[in-house]
């Protein structure tokens, strides 16, 4: 171990996510802490909020000098930016900023599209470009950027919906409305599954990249 010379402060080394860099686009507690963690092992973090309707986090709970301790400690080692998603300038802004991060936090209470993923940068390797596109949609990206027009046809087959999850969703969206024509509150496929409104979201997401 070595010593900083006289009047220096010592620096810590760089934690174990150095280099990750992260988009925290949640609010409240469960993704803005997740974001924290990952900021304090080194990852590079911001923090997107509407500029008129930011975090609610930011009142909750005591203050100290005027300032929030929950968000406090919940912001602690990330950078701020505001950005109204509603607009264009703002879906554009933060679409740029998601495709270049390795993570998106995200609530799902703030409407926001899934994210598009980040490059892949070896363009000779459609396998493997096939193979990560199959993870990212497994845990919910939605299309990716393409850096060469040889990845294209791959990334389209990959997020294309197929015939079965079409069908599908049509029966859930056909389900719905005749329980709702029918004054019934719960939706239940003919298998016997009931169906919530997250069930219906992803429903006409698929038909809406179909149609």
């Amino acid at each position: 171990m070595t010593t900083p010379p006289i009047g220096e402060e010592p620096t810590a080394p760089p934690g174990a996510l150095a280099g990750l860099r992260v988009v925290d686009a949640s609010t409240l507690f469960a993704g803005p802490m997740t974001a924290m963690h990952l900021g304090d092992l080194g990852a590079e973090v911001v923090k997107v909020e509407h500029p008129s309707r930011p975090d609610p986090a930011r009142g909750h709970g005591p203050e100290k000098d005027g300032h929030n301790l929950w968000y406090k400690t919940l912001g602690r080692n990330k950078r701020s930016v505001q950005l109204d998603l509603s607009s264009e300038g703002g879906a554009e802004a933060f679409r740029r900023l998601a495709a270049r991060a390795d993570v998106v936090v995200a609530a799902a209470a703030a409407g926001l599209p899934p994210p598009a993923m980040a490059v892949f940068t070896d363009v000779r390797d459609l396998e493997g470009l096939a193979e990560s596109c199959q993870r990212g949609r497994a845990v919910g990206f939605l299309g990716r950027t393409a850096i060469h027009p040889n990845q294209l046809d791959v990334i389209r087959a990959a997020f294309t919906p197929t015939d079965g999850e079409v069908a599908q969703a049509r029966e859930v969206l056909t389900r719905a409305a005749e329980s709702a024509a029918a004054g019934h509150a719960a939706v239940a496929l003919p298998d016997g599954r009931f169906v919530d409104a997250a069930v219906l979201r992803q429903a006409r997401r698929v038909i809406a990249l179909v149609d």
